[in-house]
């Protein structure tokens, strides 16, 4: 079968559906390419170098291979002649290295002259040699040899060749050499050529383009969407705006007709089986919508696509947006509401609706925003939007250099100040003392920056916690403590689950939402500043044998004492070695105590840390004769190497712990899997 015509059928055929794919993928990677401007970078210019190249590079696979159906010698052709110019044009954007000199590092690029001239030394030896074999010249083959030594010398001599060598070599593909080497070799062409009018033919190439065309469209629409993500909403969101903040800027309210899943959504769910709420839910991070309300910037019809950003089917959102800056793309309905953008449920888009309707203050600066309840409903991204709860009738007290003057919040919980002069104000909001929220301030600089200025109140419920932590000699005791609750709202991270005993033992946890809550004194064991075993309140030595107690709104909770028993401390001596008994330099290491929070949740950089000396040497120091405690060394550099946790009694301490770096990280999650289970001291609190 060897040179029959079904192998040479076959062989070209491949060649031409593969030089057509790669002309056809190179074109959709053409119209999501972002395009430069003069605004954005001195150099913006480069980016068209690249735009033009990959236009050339997208023309020469689809008509060449077109073009060698019939006739090989022209595909051949078209390759040779369109691949040195987009190989050169690909290079520039990308060419360029940093270059210290005595003030300073500068970035050089390439002028043009050197650019074209490294890419006429590349391809100079292939056309030599190409001509040198279709003439049988033997001074053509001398001087295509001493063209290819001299291309060599200069490639190894210069500073470019990192950067354009990839590019001439990749470009220059064996689809040229394939079509004039077939065509040389005499095999036939597939299609026989027909003679057909001008007319004709012209309808046929347009035909042909426009099906591309239209193939190109579908292909970037699905690749945009395809490449969305939701994954850096937690970079925030801009300041409020009441007038189109670039020629870009789209803003306007949408409907959700259909909401879809990106490549890294897709990824990540199949990863994490976990996240029901993304499973079977209505929700993505690209949709379809139907404008409902434009504002600026919507040029498009009805209908639109929204990219990086969560979406609800069947939801109406306040869109903040721009249209993606490909090279087509920026032509299409596509627009990214995000990340770092104000796109939200309309629901909660009162104040942008406000703002972009009433468009500037005329008499001035303004100071705009709302008072949230504290009985606010859970914010997370994955649960259907809905109105968030606002207090009507709020009274914020406004202070500044002359005097102090007071707002009250509408029926839907927004306050507005216009017409604010310049200088300092301090925004508090008057509540009982049940409640709490954080004084708003703003100075000057921020209202000679920005004409509309935000300031949200989150209201949340002041519960506190207190209580005094005694030894068992009746003095006060230092000791850190952990409130826990598997049903309390961390309402906008006002509340803090942790906190440290005064000089008199006195504790306090403050702005505690309601819930059922435990309280843990010591909960990562004993230390030389808390030289006392961990301890649930009122006086349990376990966690599942801790006492319960539940905070109401507002609830003040006084009282809440504990005495802890003094420990005995016993000196360790330790020496961290690797597997052929050499020091280890730099490592850590880490105490986990039994029925400690460490010892039930994160074993793993958890429990008492302590940086050893160079040469792997430290004297720790051990509390208590019966309580168990497991001490293991990591190295954070080399891939994370831990020992295999030990396990200690004070009462029976070795001379010297030596410590052998030997798991990884994984190997260490398993073993210390396997000492929770083994010693079976109660499930997870």
């Amino acid at each position: 079968m060897r040179g029959s015509p079904v192998v040479k059928t076959t062989i070209t055929w491949s060649a031409v559906i593969l030089g057509s794919l790669i002309g056809f993928v190179v074109l959709i990677l053409l119209g999501t390419a972002w395009v430069g401007s003069g605004d954005r970078s001195p150099a913006w210019f480069l980016r068209w170098f690249t735009i033009a190249g990959t236009a050339l590079a997208a023309t020469a696979f689809m008509t060449g291979s077109s073009a060698g159906l019939r006739n090989r010698r022209s595909a051949g052709r078209i390759f040779f002649a369109v691949m040195p110019v987009a190989a050169y044009l690909l290079a520039v954007e990308d060419a360029g290295f940093l270059v210290q000199h005595a003030d300073g590092g500068y970035w050089e690029t390439p002028v043009p002259a050197t650019g074209i001239a490294l890419t006429f030394t590349f391809f100079a030896p292939f056309f030599l040699l190409f001509l040198a074999t279709r003439r049988k010249n033997r001074v053509l083959y001398l001087i295509a040899v001493a063209a290819a030594v001299f291309a060599v010398i200069i490639f190894i001599r210069s500073p470019w060749t990192s950067v354009f060598l990839p590019s001439l070599a990749g470009l220059f593909a064996v689809f040229g050499l394939f079509w004039l080497g077939t065509d040389r070799l005499g095999w036939a062409p597939l299609r026989s050529h027909r003679s057909r009018s001008t007319g004709r033919r012209a309808a046929a190439i347009a035909l042909a383009c426009f099906a591309i065309f239209c193939a190109d469209v579908a292909a970037t629409i699905g690749l945009s969407l395809l490449r969305s993500s939701a994954s850096s909403l937690g970079c925030g969101q801009k300041p409020l705006f009441a007038q189109p903040l670039s020629a870009n800027h789209s803003v306007f309210t949408a409907r959700v007709i259909f909401a879809g899943r990106s490549l890294e959504l897709k990824r990540q769910l199949w990863r994490e089986h976990q996240a029901p709420e993304w499973s079977v839910s209505p929700i993505g991070d690209w949709a379809l919508a139907r404008i409902q309300e434009r504002f600026w910037g919507a040029s498009w019809p009805r209908f639109v696509f929204l990219t990086n950003n969560v979406y609800w089917k069947d939801e109406t959102y306040f869109v903040d947006g721009s249209r993606e800056p490909g090279f087509l793309n920026r032509f299409l309905p596509i627009v990214e509401a995000g990340p770092c953008s104000r796109t939200k449920a309309l629901v909660n888009a009162d104040l942008e609706l406000r703002a972009v309707k009433e468009g500037p203050s005329k008499s001035g600066i303004r100071i705009i925003g709302y008072v949230q309840s504290p009985d606010a409903i859970s914010t997370n991204l994955t649960d259907r939007p809905r109105a968030r709860e606002r207090l009507a009738g709020a009274k914020i007290l406004v202070k500044g250099a002359s005097g102090t003057a007071v707002v009250t919040t509408d029926r839907s919980g927004v306050y507005e100040l216009d017409g604010v002069p310049a200088g300092d104000y301090e925004l508090k909001l008057d509540l009982p003392d049940t409640q709490n929220a954080l004084v708003r301030n703003v100075d000057a600089k921020e209202i000679a920056r920005l004409s509309t200025i935000e300031k949200n109140f989150y209201v949340f419920w002041n519960g506190t916690v207190e209580g005094t932590v005694r030894d068992d000699s009746g003095k006060p005791a230092r000791a850190s403590l952990m409130l826990s609750s598997p049903s309390a709202i961390d309402q906008f991270r006002s509340f803090s689950p942790m906190t440290k005993t005064d000089t008199n033992g006195r504790f306090e946890f403050a702005k505690v939402p309601p819930g059922h809550y435990t309280l843990v004194v010591n909960p990562f064991g004993p230390d030389r500043e808390s030289p006392y075993a961990p301890l649930y309140y009122p006086s349990a030595p376990w966690p599942q044998d801790a006492e319960a107690f539940e905070l109401t709104k507002g609830q003040h909770l006084k009282n809440m004492d504990s005495t802890l028993q003094r420990l005995a401390e016993h000196k360790l001596p330790i020496q961290v070695r690797t597997p052929d008994g050499q020091a280890v330099k730099d490592p850590w290491l880490f105490i986990i105590y039994e029925r400690t929070w460490p010892y039930y949740h994160d074993p793993l950089g958890g429990g008492g840390g302590y940086k050893t000396e160079n040469d792997g040497r430290l004297e720790i120091s051990v509390f208590g004769d019966d309580l168990r405690l497991w001490i293991y060394a990591q190295v954070l550099a080399s891939n994370s190497l831990v020992t295999s946790p030990m396990e200690l009694r004070g009462s029976n301490l070795p001379d010297e712990l030596d410590l052998t770096l030997k798991l990884s990280e994984s190997e260490f999650t398993d073993a210390w899997r396997k000492i929770t289970s083994a010693n079976n001291v109660g499930a997870k609190h």
